[in-house]
């Protein structure tokens, strides 16, 4: 009468850990960062690890993006019988991937658009940081200028990316004054600008301040945020609020 669920434990041992995944990514995607930040893993490196801790379905496999990191049993619960030894290179890192399956057009289509979490068609888009529920967004414009407002996400994710396609348009991204920003974006027929919000010349001239009145948290942890994507037509402008010591209160 033992035996079975003698067998059934062995199976439970066995299964997957998925339990807290999300949170637990967002752990580890932000020791990546900061290990990348401080030199510890170059660009190659750096972006391996974060396709592997985007791509993790379990905490086995989420292991594999810092199997090396000193601090992996305080990033991430030990998984019996499944965590690497420190400094050895799991067997299966990068993550093991079954053989690729060639999906019909109607299913990549239909996989296409579950990918997307914001979509405008025609019009302009504003998006602010209360709308994210997730650090790894993809926002796609057809005819139009869009706004996405990250002032406040530090309170939400310190690591946040973003991937914006769009027709034709402009696409803003409003971001905290000590944001540090990677992108990788291909603009056909325009430009990629960053600038300070209030820095104009002549609102200064006019003594106009830009963020009087704005409610913006100064003292919000360092956000490090990845923009990748495609512009046909138009501007990609990077918005920066400015330092503490420039805002006349």
């Amino acid at each position: 009468m033992d035996r079975p669920s003698s067998r059934n434990a062995d199976n439970n041992h066995q299964r997957p850990m998925v339990f807290g995944l999300p949170k637990y990514r967002e752990r580890v995607i932000t020791a990546i960062s900061e290990a990348y930040t401080n030199n510890d893993l170059d660009i190659d490196e750096y972006e391996r690890r974060l396709d592997i801790a985007h791509d993790a379905r379990t905490i086995e496999e989420l292991r594999n993006s810092v199997y090396d990191f000193p601090q992996i049993n305080s990033l991430l619960p030990v998984v019996k019988g499944a965590q690497p030894s420190q400094g050895q290179e799991p067997k299966n890192y990068p993550p093991y991937r079954s053989a690729p399956y060639n999906s019909s057009p109607a299913e990549n289509i239909r996989k296409t658009f579950e990918e997307i979490d914001f979509i405008n068609i025609i019009g302009d888009k504003k998006l602010y940081s209360a709308e994210i529920s997730k650090p790894n967004i993809k926002v796609v414009t057809g005819i139009g200028d869009t706004l996405i407002d990250l002032r406040d996400i530090a309170h939400k994710f310190t690591h946040i990316r973003i991937e914006s396609i769009c027709i034709i348009g402009n696409v803003r991204i409003r971001l905290p004054h000590n944001a540090k920003v990677k992108r990788n974006v291909t603009v056909v027929i325009g430009s990629t600008k960053q600038k300070q919000i209030g820095g104009s010349l002549l609102k200064k001239f006019f003594g106009i301040n830009a963020t009087k009145g704005d409610r913006y948290d100064y003292n919000q942890p360092e956000v490090f945020v990845e923009i990748t994507g495609f512009k046909l037509i138009g501007d990609m402008i990077l918005e920066f609020m400015p330092p503490p010591e420039a805002v006349d209160y």
